[in-house]
């Protein structure tokens, strides 16, 4: 039987480089000619330690990264415009919801006011509202906005709204306050300040010497379509105007003051002329106004005049001298509440704040240029304001950002 013998011609198999795993011997598939040895060798144990750890410290970077975002954008769906923090724990299920109204009074916080007691009604949980108030007052329109978004919550649920003034709670503050079922002032609060301003600046002296012109083109039937133009002057006509605008505004604030404080229209002749000899009331030197405060006692209080706590007690204006821990007790005895738990209802934080910190020193300086920048957008637009015009409250103010994120 003829056997092929084999072909002592033929090359012989390639022999792996020294070190090199062969093939069914339990190494590696054979290397790849022509790439680095460090792409097929096996790995060294230390190093394969150290690339495991890498990998397990990114999984844990990339999961606090998402953990933010859901948190920030957990509830997008409902877009709820406020965050919770508790303030006082309990055991109860009761809660007594705080929200805050800090700085100006502008359509942004109208908005959060708006959206807050909204979702609120919708809240089983929640006996009671907490208005905690330190601002000095805004726009009319947004002052006026907030006080019927607590007017409809009241109705809505018929539970308690008490009211907790700080440092300020002027004009437009107490705008808003009377809307609440009681009124809480801390000793140096300073309240009241009933009445409403338009500021118009007049700049035509100053563009006349400096050679300017100005001028506009509307119809003749539209005499009062720019009125206030701070670039020309007022006439007669239009200082009436614009002085019917401010009264209109002005018997709106009345009618809520007398609407929510029914306290003040008992006051008598004998209690008006009391509170005047303890320079509560200055009697005015037109004897038809003093007659017209007998037949509307709050026209006694509604003089422009900010109210130390002590005279606005006095004068029925609030209902009580006390702090913040004081409105808690009087929202639960008010709620028929034993021992509530109290939760801050704050405005939302936006993305990169809440991820990277809102609470920082430039974030407190940039909200105060964003709350300093509103009131002078305020100021310039010449519309109805219930303001105190206190020179310094963009300083002074808890820096809270109402606009939504």
């Amino acid at each position: 039987m003829d056997t092929q013998q084999p072909n002592s011609s033929a090359s012989p198999p390639p022999v792996p480089p020294t070190g090199t795993p062969v093939p069914g011997q339990g190494g590696y598939p054979p290397p790849c000619y022509g790439l680095p040895p460090w792409i097929w060798q096996k790995p060294r144990r230390r190093f394969r330690w150290f690339f495991m750890l890498v990998v397990l410290f990114n999984i844990a970077v990339f999961g606090v990264i998402c953990a933010g975002f859901f948190k920030v954008f957990g509830d997008v769906g409902h877009q709820k415009p406020f965050q919770t923090e508790v303030v006082r724990e309990s055991k109860s299920e009761e809660v007594v919801a705080v929200v805050p109204l800090y700085g100006m009074v502008d359509a942004s916080m109208a908005q959060f006011a708006r959206k807050t007691l909204h979702e609120l009604v919708k809240e089983p949980k929640v006996v009671a509202v907490i208005l905690r108030i330190d601002t000095p007052g805004g726009t009319v329109e947004a002052s006026d906005q907030i006080y019927h978004a607590v007017c409809e919550y009241r109705k809505a649920t018929s539970r308690p709204v008490v009211v907790s003034q700080g440092a300020y709670a002027t004009s437009g503050g107490y705008y808003i306050s009377v809307a609440g079922d009681y009124i809480i002032s801390e000793r140096s609060t300073n309240t009241a300040n009933i009445g409403v301003f338009i500021p118009v600046f007049n700049l035509a002296g100053g563009m006349k010497k400096w050679g300017i012109e100005y001028d506009d083109f509307k119809s003749d039937r539209t005499p009062y379509k720019d009125v206030p133009n701070p670039f020309a002057e007022l006439t007669e006509a239009q200082r009436a105007y614009v002085r019917d605008m401010v009264d209109t505004a002005y018997e709106q604030f009345l009618q809520v003051v007398e609407e929510g404080r029914p306290n003040i229209t008992k006051f008598d002749k004998a209690k008006l002329d009391e509170l005047a000899r303890t320079h509560v009331v200055i009697p005015s030197s037109q004897p038809d106004q003093n007659v017209q405060r007998e037949k509307r006692p709050v026209l006694a209080f509604a003089d422009g005049r900010v109210f130390s706590a002590k005279h606005a007690l006095e004068a029925g204006l609030i209902d009580q001298i006390g702090y913040e821990a004081d409105a808690y007790d009087k929202a639960a005895e008010l709620a028929h509440a034993r021992e509530p738990k109290i939760v801050l209802y704050k405005p939302r934080t936006s993305v990169l704040a809440e991820l990277f910190g809102g609470g920082s020193e430039s974030s407190a300086e940039a909200a105060r240029m964003r709350a300093s920048m509103r009131q002078l957008d305020s100021m310039l637009s010449s519309q109805p304001m219930y303001l105190y015009p206190t020179q310094n409250f963009v300083q002074n103010w808890p820096i809270i950002n109402y606009a939504q994120p």
